[in-house]
């Protein structure tokens, strides 16, 4: 978000969101962007069944996790790829039926093995170019491929003629146009933070490092060497105001 590597941010009211008193300064800073993506990813394109198949990228990092574990939430059968054992393990823990290890797997023809053909109903990917062309081939008839980052890079173009042969629909999104007026900000929010209390929704945040390690923060991302969110802390945080308090 806009202002998030400050120490101080002047902020519209209108903007803000409410928090729940038992939340932590991490737990606060770790929620919004994440959980309000997983929740457009989810609920806008192709809402998960029970009995629908679900492809969800890099589904050990933070935003994967959440992705995991609301689709699983929803009844979806979940396949997550990742990079490591380790990721796998975490991917697991999140909730994914199935785990590709894509680098040592094709996830493509892990996918259709695990469909028996079909290929999954939905793909979330925020990978981007080492994903994007394989999508394509994982996705099932009618099935809906959702792009909403780029880890890897952006995704060679490709003609559209290519959605024909399956009828696939691609769609692309980034958050801030799905918060355009402070009714669906609110609505967003509180719809992650419930799921957060009723305990199906858990953050998993991977490490807290100071705000004058960020350009170590950011080698941490670009190596893939995290699992769960990475947050900055500033020392000695302010008191947060709640309502009430003058």
């Amino acid at each position: 978000m806009p202002g998030a590597y400050s120490e101080a941010v002047l902020a519209d009211a209108d903007r803000l969101i409410p928090l729940p008193s038992e939340f932590t300064f991490e737990e606060s800073a770790a929620f919004p962007l994440q959980g309000m993506t997983a929740h457009y990813l989810i609920h806008e394109f192709r809402r998960p069944v029970p009995g629908s198949f679900v492809l969800i990228h890099a589904a050990a990092g933070g935003m994967g996790g959440l992705l995991v574990q609301w689709a699983k939430h929803l009844g979806a059968n979940v396949i997550g790829t990742v990079s490591t054992e380790a990721k796998a393990r975490s991917a697991r823990t999140s909730g994914a039926d199935h785990v590709v290890l894509y680098t040592e797997q094709d996830f493509v023809a892990e996918t259709k093995r695990i469909t028996n053909g079909r290929g999954a109903d939905l793909i979330i990917d925020g990978v981007g170019r080492t994903t994007f062309k394989g999508d394509l081939e994982a996705a099932a008839v009618r099935g809906h491929i959702v792009v909403f980052g780029a880890a890897s890079g952006p995704a060679d173009p490709v003609s559209p003629n290519a959605f024909m042969l399956n009828a696939l629909t691609v769609s692309g999104g980034s958050l801030q146009n799905y918060l355009r007026t402070p009714e669906e900000l609110r609505q967003r929010a509180n719809d992650v933070i419930a799921g957060i209390r009723a305990r199906w929704l858990k953050l998993k945040i991977g490490r807290v490092l100071p705000l004058a390690q960020a350009a170590q923060a950011h080698e941490l991302l670009e190596t893939r060497k995290t699992e769960g969110k990475l947050v900055l802390s500033v020392a000695n945080s302010p008191p947060r105001i709640r309502p009430g308090n003058n």
